[in-house]
């Protein structure tokens, strides 16, 4: 999709977009004055025509829900305009609750499109909206005036340098000269570390090769002090002691506990865990069916007696019950049910004795249970004796016939000899201290002059940068405004990054309206010659500087406050009406 460059707006309509509810449009020129009071819609054909472009308001608010007219559900902007070339185009972009559409030429378009058909909005705006650069982008503009800058050849900055500097960077390469400079600067640090190093070293050797004999003399003395003491000691340690004996003892004791232990801990979890069995089950069962049975007759001949009644059937030989025989069968019923009860009591008697005889089973039980873990507890007790005495025998040894006092100086001793000799050792070495000397003065010498080439070559690629920075900030030489994207660290001579912009040497901060307006044409005219992008401009509160208006390159918009109703006039003001 090819760069629409140059434009022209010829007209711009809008529908339910801020105060205008219904269809309006006006009609615009090379040089257009936009004239009404406040209220009467002036800045409003500014956002419509960035809105149309940018999908947002003149100063790139992401949030658009105040362009819509408080009456209306959905806006639209229609912006007519013609090329470079002379041809028309028809830009619209409407928006229906979060819905929006663009439209180009009658084709769907996506704002990524519109940002390849003419800018992204940044740029755009800032050359639409003077005041946008400073005011709304800040510092973020520096990067963007870093980006739109055609880069400096290196020839170019080369042919400037004198010809020891291009002596010095001729095989050089240096794409970023911030980023070469401090990796020169961090090589000189870790140079001068390295240096460090290497003098504490030399240092070192040299008191080593001073104080190595007197030192080798008294740790000789004090080896053999100790020494001496250590053989008497070791002498003692193990005299008339049988170490295989106490060995052999050690392993039988360890050995046999081991099995003794693991026996007795299953014999006592199985102790733990074994339980009661009764020998009586069987017999209560037995009994206990009895009951069962002697309870059932006992039912049955308690509903016969309780049915016993003239009229009904005899139990035993179903002959007819009257008065006369009646009580003859009841006695009979009434002595099985005697004998029933006496059955039964016989039974429970015989039930609880069983009980009886199996509590004290029970009781029985749990004594000879008892009596069991308190024989393996004991024969755990007996093993833990035995451990002690492996303990000791350990400790015996270790120690042998050396007090705990005697045998921790005798271990000191032996660390102390350990250390001796590790010192005597380093000491001997120190006989090659002045070869080692030697090699560490030429790698400190060596290191001196790379430094010195560093340091060299840093101030020539600081004169590069700072050579290359004069021939890129040249080409954002305005007439009044001025631009600094880079400053020098007075200590380092580093280059850093800044944004710092001015009007005649004053702070943006401190302008008037005029020279804020002023200074914002010029940025829109760097930024014009920058992207080669020839679009309209739109100055608001134009009668701040309309008497001394220069003419710049592209459409010109400019809104005056005047007590009237809106109005566009694209014919030059007269004097009188601009003042």
């Amino acid at each position: 999709m090819e760069q629409i460059k140059e434009f022209t707006v010829l007209s711009v309509e809008m529908e339910g977009f801020k105060r205008f509810s219904r269809p309006f449009s006006v009609e615009l020129g090379p040089t257009s004055y936009i004239i009404g009071a406040n209220g009467q819609g002036k800045t409003a054909v500014a956002d419509a025509i960035a809105y149309a472009f940018c999908g947002t308001p003149l100063w790139g608010e992401k949030n658009c829900d105040r362009l819509i007219n408080h009456d209306c559900k959905k806006m639209s902007v229609t912006v007519r305009l013609v090329d470079g070339d002379g041809e028309l185009h028809t830009l619209t972009r409407s928006r229906n609750g979060k819905s929006s559409d663009i439209i180009l030429d009658n084709c769907p378009v996506r704002q990524t499109d519109m940002v390849q058909r003419f800018a992204d909005r940044d740029i755009f705006l800032s050359i639409f909206n003077p005041l946008y650069f400073v005011e709304k982008i800040a510092d973020d503009g520096g990067e963007l005036l870093k980006r739109l800058l055609p880069p400096v050849s290196r020839e170019s900055v080369m042919a400037q340098l004198s010809e020891n500097l291009r002596g010095i960077l001729a095989d050089k390469d240096i794409p970023d000269p911030v980023s070469y400079i401090r990796s020169i600067r961090e090589e000189i640090r870790g140079i001068d570390e390295l240096n460090a190093r290497t003098e504490g070293q030399l240092d070192l050797l040299s008191s080593q090769g001073k104080e190595a004999t007197a030192s080798a003399e008294t740790l000789e003395k004090e080896k053999a002090e100790l020494t001496k003491r250590m053989d008497v000691l070791e002498q003692k340690q193990f005299y008339g002691l049988d170490i295989e004996a106490l060995k052999r003892r050690k392993n039988e004791i360890v050995g046999k506990r081991a099995e003794q232990l693991a026996a007795l801990t299953e014999k006592k979890a199985a102790l733990k865990t074994k339980v009661f069995v009764s020998p009586y089950d069987e017999k209560k069962k037995e009994l206990n069916a009895g009951l069962e049975k002697a309870y059932a007759l006992h039912r049955e001949l308690r509903e016969k007696l309780d049915a016993l009644k003239p009229g009904s059937r005899c139990p035993y030989c179903l002959t007819e019950i009257t008065e006369g025989n009646r009580e003859t069968v009841k006695n009979r019923l009434q002595r099985e049910l005697n004998e029933n009860v006496k059955c039964g009591r016989g039974l429970k008697t015989a039930l609880a004795e069983i009980k009886e005889l199996e509590e004290a089973s029970r009781v029985k039980f749990e004594e000879f249970r008892k009596a069991d873990l308190k024989k393996v507890d004991d024969e755990l007790d007996r093993l833990k004796i035995e451990d002690m005495e492996a303990v000791a025998i350990e400790d015996r040894l270790k120690s042998g016939n050396l007090t705990h006092a005697e045998y921790d100086e005798l271990t000191g001793l032996k660390s102390r000899l350990a250390e001796i000799d590790r010192e005597l050792s380093a000491l001997r070495r120190a006989d090659t201290s002045d070869a080692e000397a030697e090699k560490l003065k030429a790698a400190l010498n060596g290191n001196r002059e790379r430094i010195r080439e560093l340091n060299i070559l840093a101030d020539a690629v600081d004169k590069y940068a700072a050579k290359q920075m004069e021939l890129t900030v040249s080409r954002l030489k305005m007439d009044h405004a001025a631009i600094k994207l880079f400053d020098v660290v007075k200590s380092t001579g580093e280059i850093k990054d800044v944004f710092r912009f001015t009007y005649d040497g004053k702070d943006y901060r401190w302008l008037s309206a005029s020279e804020k307006i002023r200074a914002g044409l010029e940025i829109a005219g760097l930024l014009k010659r920058l992207t080669g992008l020839t679009y309209p401009t739109f100055i608001d509160n134009a009668e701040c500087i309309a008497s001394g208006l220069n003419r710049s390159d592209g459409q010109l918009i400019c809104a005056f406050a005047r007590p009237c109703e809106l109005r566009v006039q694209t014919a030059p003001m007269k004097q009188k009406e601009a003042a």
